[in-house]
């Protein structure tokens, strides 16, 4: 195994059960989200601060946002499933593209979409 996949499987499983904890405590979104982009932003710094295990910081954090973005969006999409039951096609795209762009606008600016 080498660095790059020993620090991105780290902070999956990191993510994992944080997401986890959040289903347990049902904390809020932004609580969660900012969180996340806390242990990202952590694994970033540490990898600039070790130049020498040459690994490409921007690659390890796109690995790591997008899985905790799916992590998020799968249980989302669960939960509002079980709301909802059936549903057109049409309105699930929409749903989808909008928490995407929820998920994301906490992620950069720490407050809920206006």
């Amino acid at each position: 195994m080498n660095f790059i996949d020993a620090i991105e499987g780290t902070g999956c499983s990191i993510l994992q059960r944080l997401y986890r904890s959040y289903l347990d405590s049902r904390r809020d979104d932004s609580e969660f989200i900012g969180n996340v982009k806390m242990v990202i932003e952590g694994i970033e710094a540490f990898i600039q601060a070790h130049a020498e295990l040459m690994i490409q910081s921007d690659v390890v954090v796109k690995v790591l946002y997008n899985h905790a973005r799916q992590l998020w969006l799968e249980g989302d999409e669960t939960e509002a499933a079980e709301k909802s039951g059936d549903g057109d096609g049409s309105e699930e795209d929409d749903s989808a593209a909008y928490r995407r762009y929820y998920f994301d606008y906490i992620y950069q600016h720490g407050v809920y979409p206006r």
